[in-house]
């Protein structure tokens, strides 16, 4: 006996009482939780639409059909019967959908065991169609509540079922596809090609293929994947489903048309180009600058030619040890000797960064040929030596002649007069004058000679302080990024407090992170140095000595950017303020 749950209302719908008890036992045998009798059918009308019954039985034809005319959805959810008087009755008088005739009358147990075998079948199959019905509604809800559109063909491609919540947006919806063709739907052109793809999937295979349309907000791109319905083994329909990917389209196009100008770009570029594989290497796009620097004729060329380093002094290794560092820390800029197909070496400026190329990460080589700079450089190198030897060779020979005319002219003060006594001291002094200012261009020659290096700040400031002046030092392990020359900084400041410090007793140097800058003061006790004097100190020759020291120092800092001020107050002591910018300085403990 089925479960009462599953069957929780029946109705029997019968005028004769006597009738009506036969057939309440009956729905109660078969399992109903609930067994309603009315003597009407007009009255059990509205009882039907409301309550979620199972079974039904109807007493007349009259009846049967005037709740087929008024209630055709009950056919699809209820078992319903109609009553018969005589069990030889033939069931082709029963409305379309009816289930069947309950007999009553005949042969008690006949009757009995028929009408139940007949009322437990059809509650067995009606229950398992509803259970498939409401499954069926769930997937129907779940499918329209998706923005793309779900659709079933059948084998003479109409569509039978289209679901989802763009219908909202059509003006006819599911109606305008049921039972039409894609043709009908969607027009001729448009429509032909549908049910190409529709005849492949009718034959067993899964498509997928992209179209679009001409709506109010323009076009729209859409990709539709078919997949055939299979009943034993043969093809029942076709079901679908189908994407909007305007968006995507857009997306595609608008790179595609970025690449198509960072192509154009590239090649049109005055340098040369050259596009590496980041786990290969292998070229993947050179511009016709860097082919023709490299000797080849085509891309094609020089990909099955491979890459000809110039080795001295670099090779293949160098190379990806450079485009690893690009990968792993970014851009890198570097000179590289390179080599042409069949020409000689010739001197590159290379930058290096990880760009998107035809949508994957590739490494760009950006060059540009700096031979002419090299020779240009060697040149001045060459000239620049021979200066020096010049400068030092004069340097050296106008030393000995003002050394031999010191020597003369203190001999002739020794054995001169008062009258000319005078005139030959300021002699000396001119000669002392020339001297220093030759011992100046020695120094100043040297500046910018070398490249600039990280300096201890503590050990310059030590090597300027040997001379038996304490000096308090607040540095902590700090590194500038300085001419080689940076020593003399401090020799300088030293030297200027001592001559113009006056009773000088203490020197205090520290260094303080101000924002992404530093400063370094130089401060001492002295009487410090008059308002109107602190820019001056710095001009060359400004002083009672050789005017050279601060000047000097001034220059040395500014190779790296680096700048000094007075800021101190007058007979307060001198405050010097060396303020270093972002990145040429560091703690290193």
């Amino acid at each position: 006996m089925p479960d009462a749950k599953r069957y929780p209302l029946g109705l029997v719908i019968e005028e004769d009482a006597s009738k009506a008890s036969v057939l309440i036992g009956l729905l109660e045998e078969v399992g109903m939780d609930i067994v309603r009798h009315s003597p009407s059918t007009e009255g059990a009308a509205s009882y039907l639409a409301d309550k979620g019954l199972r079974m039904v039985l109807i007493g007349s034809k009259q009846g049967s059909e005037w709740i087929t005319d008024r209630y055709p959805m009950l056919m699809r959810g209820f078992s319903i019967f109609l009553v018969s008087e005589r069990p030889n009755d033939v069931l082709s008088h029963c409305p379309a959908g009816f289930d069947g005739r309950v007999p009553v009358g005949g042969p008690s147990s006949e009757i009995r065991k028929e009408s139940i075998r007949m009322l437990r079948s059809a509650a067995k199959d009606r229950d398992a169609l509803a259970v498939m019905l409401e499954r069926y509604g769930n997937l129907c809800s779940i499918v329209d509540s998706t923005y793309d559109v779900v659709f079933t063909l059948d084998d003479e491609q109409r569509y039978t079922g289209v679901y989802g919540a763009r219908l909202n947006n059509l003006e006819d919806g599911r109606d305008g596809f049921i039972g039409r063709t894609p043709r009908e739907v969607w027009g001729e052109e448009a429509g032909k090609i549908h049910e190409e793809h529709n005849l492949k999937a009718l034959r067993g295979e899964f498509v997928s293929y992209e179209w679009e349309t001409y709506t109010d907000q323009g076009v729209r791109h859409f990709m539709t994947s078919l997949s055939p319905i299979m009943t034993d083994d043969v093809v029942r329909g076709v079901a679908g489903i189908t994407h909007d990917i305007t968006d995507r389209v857009a997306a595609e196009d608008a790179l595609r048309r970025s690449e198509e100008s960072f192509r154009t770009l590239l090649e049109f570029s005055p340098f040369s180009v050259i596009v590496h594989d980041m786990g290969t290497m292998e070229v993947v796009y050179a511009n016709s600058n860097a082919i023709a620097q490299s000797g080849f004729l085509s891309l094609e060329e020089m990909r099955a030619h491979g890459v000809e380093w110039a080795d001295p002094p670099y090779s293949a290794i160098d190379a990806r040890m450079k485009a690893l560092a690009a990968i792993e820390d970014g851009p890198q800029r570097f000179q590289w000797l390179s080599a042409s197909k069949d020409g000689p070496h010739y001197w590159e400026q290379i930058s290096l960064m990880v760009l998107p190329f035809r949508g994957e990460d590739r490494i760009l080589a950006v060059s540009v040929n700096i031979d002419d700079l090299k020779r240009l450089e060697m040149s001045l190198r060459l000239t620049n030596e021979k200066i020096q030897l010049l400068s030092s060779l004069i340097r050296h020979d106008v030393m000995n002649k003002i050394t031999a005319l010191r020597g003369f002219t203190e001999l002739a003060i020794d054995s001169c007069d008062c009258g000319t006594f005078e005139l030959l001291r300021r002699v000396e002094q001119a000669a002392i004058a020339i001297q220093s200012d030759i011992d100046f261009m020695r120094e100043y020659e040297r500046l910018g000679k070398d490249d600039p290096q990280w300096q201890r700040v503590r050990f310059s400031v030590s090597s300027a302080t040997m001379k038996g002046v304490e000096v308090e030092m607040l540095l902590s392990g700090l590194e500038v990024y300085a001419d080689p020359m940076f020593n003399h900084v401090f020799e300088n400041l030293l030297d200027n407090s001592i001559r113009h410090g006056g009773k000088l007793s203490r020197i205090r140097v520290s260094a303080h992170q101000e924002g992404e800058h530093l400063t370094i003061n130089w401060d001492d006790d002295g009487i410090g140095i008059p308002v109107e004097d602190k820019e001056r100190i710095f001009n060359r020759g400004f002083g009672r000595n050789t005017g050279f020291g601060l000047f000097l120092s001034r220059h040395i800092l500014s190779l790296t950017g680096m700048d000094m001020r007075e800021e101190g107050e007058e007979r307060c002591g001198a405050r010097f303020v060396i303020r270093v910018p972002k990145d040429m300085w560091r703690w290193n403990d």
